[in-house]
């Protein structure tokens, strides 16, 4: 007999090939990968049977085809036939076959081993440990001893499945249209609502008919208990899916955060810290996290390190003259910021800037993908040729650069010590560049989970202005439901004359209909100021604050003072977007932000001596390069240590002044140097 075999995998081969070669069978089979459907029933011509899979297409036409290339025989490798129209085969002469049962005691294990890795919490007990993570947060599940285990469907497989239960010491509910006389005494039958609203288990191990199709629905999930497990090891369709995960929705929220990958920045070997916490409120390996995860920050530093011996070479060659990408390192000397190479030779000027502040960092942050990467990284600025702008795409292969930030561009699933998704991505350092996460890696959180917290750190004058008028505005990312504004007990208290800051980043939220909700970090011995912090929170007109000591208790000290933020999330309306600032001009636009983001009007932003020269210089370069200066997004470098150029003046003399202009053309922003520059001393590198 001639058997045409469609939907083949490996193992298949490894069965049914010794079964081919016995001559007792009498078979020859022909194996194709596609599977069964009307377009590849005519490659059976010259067969009398095919055999296929329980997602093969088994409806009238494709059968009506089969019957008109001479099968007589649809043989099926599975149990379930629902995929098939019988009465249709009746017509076409078609004879169906199944196998009614095969392994039920190994169905029946693997149901069994399904539901206690859902209990023990298995998956995430491996991961944890490959982690050298023991700790036992969120993997503690219940005892099935002396608990309910609910059957539905009692043939072969449920019955092996009853049997495995009542091993376990369970009680064992049962739901069938017909009683298996073998389980007698070993089950007690009820009706299925019984079973839903009673087991502590419940199995599936019925056949999916027009009965039982999403006999799993809204309905019976909400009858289950909140810690049952649901096991089905039978069809899909038996449950309505989207029903179930609405249902494990509303019994709690799915979060997750997104953070920027720490820098080891200006004092050496992560010693400033990183975005990896600390206590309760840390993420699992810190260590791991400040020196670099997946290495994005080692693949960028030496792909913009590459571009720049590139641009060597082009002086070299004649191409330019003048180079304005500057190499990269994560803890660069003072001494580095202004060198020269080739001396007696080209004597052309370079400098060296920090990793995560490098414009190839803000293209892999601001990129969806790699072909993205590839045209912005050919639309960077190399250098000039006699005054005119020379991009990189003029002279390089961009392969070359886009291999190498193959990786960098994956973000890193972490978690943290209590189990919470936190996906890290992306360069740091929102004062002196964007410092906000990748858009993939948001972008990938807020579709695998319900509420994302994306970090934006130093205040809505820093992080939270590159996120808000960066990524939403200029880059499409989602503009937020809600903000949690972070802050020291301290920040309200030591020091009258900035104690307008806090309430200054709230109110700025608020006025852009950004919910923000204050989140007090006590440390220790600062619990008793609770009350005193309330009714400052009262008295400055803001929410009523959460509180808690972070590093001694995590989330676990907040839990239950997030029902206003939970109720923001879950009933308000979705954000609305937000006008674009393209076209703007920079100067204007410079100044909305010292308005909005720091409090200065218009009036009081002040041009340093030499200003104007660097911002003509820069709108000549942009022109040179056939773009809009004003087109690019802005971003405002500063000290992170102020909001203006002397915070604890009188608010009607706070002033900002703008120092410098620097494009960043393959990133599409435009950097502008304002208030006073990050002065952090840096280590000599020796």
């Amino acid at each position: 007999m001639k058997i045409t075999f469609y939907g083949t995998r490996d193992y298949d081969h490894l069965y049914f090939d010794v079964l081919a070669a016995d001559p007792e069978y009498g078979c020859d089979i022909r194996f194709l990968a596609a599977n069964l459907d009307k377009d590849t029933a005519p490659l059976a011509a010259g067969g009398e049977a095919v055999c296929a899979f329980v997602n093969a297409d088994g409806s009238a036409p494709v059968l009506e085809t089969l019957a008109a290339v001479g099968v007589k025989l649809l043989l099926l490798r599975c149990a379930g036939f629902n995929n098939v129209d019988l009465d249709a085969a009746k017509r076409c002469g078609i004879t169906v076959l199944r196998v009614p049962g095969y392994s039920p005691e190994a169905v029946a294990e693997h149901a069994m081993a399904l539901a206690m890795a859902a209990n023990r919490r298995i998956c995430k007990a491996y991961i944890k440990v490959r982690n050298n993570n023991f700790a036992l947060d969120g993997l503690l599940g219940h005892t099935l001893y002396g608990s309910a285990a609910g059957i539905v469907g009692t043939g072969r497989i449920g019955a092996a499945m009853a049997r495995i239960c009542c091993g376990f010491g369970m009680t064992v509910l049962a739901y069938d249209q017909y009683r298996n006389p073998a389980l007698e005494g070993l089950v007690r039958y009820v009706g299925l609502e019984e079973l839903l609203r009673t087991a502590d288990l419940v199995s599936l191990h019925c056949p999916l008919t027009p009965e039982t199709h999403h006999m799993i629905d809204a309905d019976a999930i909400k009858m289950m208990r909140d810690s049952a497990i649901l096991v089905n090891t039978s069809r899909g369709g038996l449950i309505d899916t989207h029903a179930l995960i609405d249902a494990l929705r509303a019994r709690g929220i799915d979060a997750a955060a997104v953070l920027r990958q720490p820098s080891m920045g200006i004092t050496a070997a992560g010693s400033k810290g990183g975005a990896s916490g600390g206590g309760k409120a840390s993420l699992t390996h810190p260590e791991l996290i400040d020196w670099g995860l997946c290495g994005e920050m080692a693949a960028i530093a030496a792909a913009q390190n590459l571009l720049v011996s590139f641009a060597e070479k082009a002086v070299d060659e004649g191409r330019i003259d003048t180079i304005l990408v500057p190499r990269v390192s994560e803890v660069p000397s003072r001494s580095l910021r202004s060198i020269t190479v080739d001396a007696g030779k080209n004597n052309v000027a370079e400098k060296v800037v920090l990793t995560p502040t490098s414009e190839l960092m803000q293209i892999v942050v601001l990129s969806r993908s790699m072909d993205e990467i590839g045209e912005r990284v050919a639309a960077m600025i190399a250098g000039t040729k006699d005054g005119e702008p020379v991009k990189f795409g003029d002279f390089i292969d961009l392969w070359r650069i886009t291999d190498m930030l193959a990786d960098a561009v994956k973000p890193a699933l972490t978690e943290t010590v209590n189990g919470s998704p936190v996906y890290v991505h992306g360069g740091p350092f929102a004062n002196v560049s964007i410092g906000i996460p990748t858009l993939v890696s948001v972008e990938m959180a807020c579709a695998l989970h319900d509420v994302v917290i994306v970090e934006a750190g130093y205040g809505t004058d820093a992080g939270a202005q590159k996120w808000l008028d960066i990524a939403c505005r200029e880059y499409g990312a989602q503009w937020p439901s809600a903000a949690v504004v972070v802050t020291r007990a301290s920040t309200w208290r030591d020091d009258p004359e900035l104690a307008w800051r806090y309430p200054f980043h709230v109110d700025r939220l608020e006025k852009l209909d950004i919910p923000a909700f204050p989140l007090v970090n006590l440390w220790d011995g600062e619990d008793d100021q609770i009350p005193e912090l309330r009714e400052t929170a009262a008295r400055l007109e803001l929410r009523d604050p959460i509180i808690g000591n972070l590093y001694r208790d995590g989330g676990a000290g907040l839990s239950d003072q997030i029902d206003a933020f939970v109720d923001v999330l879950s009933n308000a309306s979705m954000p609305s977007k937000h006008d674009s600032h393209k076209g703007m001009a920079l100067l204007e636009n410079v100044k909305w932000v010292a308005e909005n983001a720091y409090g200065v009007p218009a009036s009081r932003v002040l041009l340093k001596d030499g200003f104007l020269d660097s911002l003509g210089a820069a709108d000549d370069l942009c022109k040179a390069a056939g773009m809009s200066l004003d087109d690019l997004a802005l971003v405002a470098v500063k000290s992170p240590a102020t909001m203006t150029d002397n915070d604890r003046a009188p608010e009607d003399e706070r002033t900002v002044t703008l120092q410098k202009v620097e494009v960043h053309a393959g990133a599409g922003l435009v950097h502008v140097n304002l208030t006073t520059s990050l002065t952090t001393p840096m280590p000599k590198i020796v």
